[in-house]
């Protein structure tokens, strides 16, 4: 959010290529009415466009001080596959007193490496002020999957503590072993059960 004041016109956060992946979420689905869909092709991909409304309220997209913004979204869906090969959103402020839409477009392309569909362009539409607009694009690549590694003892078992020589090593193991009559295990450098007894 703090990054949104430094943006090129009107202070915003939804120059984000996830913006539509966020209206197309199941979450929202409650949210759209489709008002049309026809076959297009976009970008190398036949698909059905779809055309939705946003129709619940309040809406996803707010006005900084408050107030509705209401949204409407097309996406490029292929067919055979599902998959999602641009979106757009298009987003209206009726308290500016212009006639203006703000818009987001996404095209999204097939990584083989990643196995999925990513954002590979975006293009935005804003409204710098008082009445003028600006336009923007970003483009996205050389996307890695971030990995990481970690191992979980069981049982909340300590980790190894380090030993100076194979002699500290079963000396440690040897004290660690011995356990009272009630078969408790003894603290490291306690007496023996049997010393304790005489």
């Amino acid at each position: 959010l703090e990054g949104a004041r430094h943006n090129l016109g009107a202070p915003r956060t939804i120059n984000l290529p996830s913006l539509p992946l966020e209206f197309l979420h199941v979450r929202n689905r409650d949210r759209l009415t489709i008002v049309g869909t026809h076959t297009e092709r976009a970008d190398g991909c036949q698909a059905v466009r779809l055309e939705l409304e946003e129709t619940a309220r309040p809406t996803l997209i707010q006005r900084p001080e408050g107030g509705d913004m209401p949204s409407r979204l097309s996406a490029w869906v292929e067919p055979a596959t599902g998959r999602l090969c641009r979106a757009e959103v298009r987003t209206r402020d009726a308290q500016l007193g212009v006639s203006f839409e703000a818009l987001v477009r996404v095209e999204f392309r097939w990584d083989a490496a990643l196995g999925m569909m990513l954002p590979s362009k975006l293009y935005e539409v804003f409204f710098d002020p008082p009445r003028n607009k600006g336009d923007g694009e970003a483009t996205y690549a050389n996307y890695r999957r971030f990995t990481t590694s970690g191992r979980i003892l069981p049982g909340g078992r300590e980790f190894p503590r380090p030993v100076a020589d194979g002699a500290a090593a079963a000396r440690r193991r040897a004290v660690s072993a011995r356990a009272t009559p009630r078969g408790r295990p003894v603290p490291a450098g306690s007496p023996s059960p049997r010393a304790r007894r005489g």
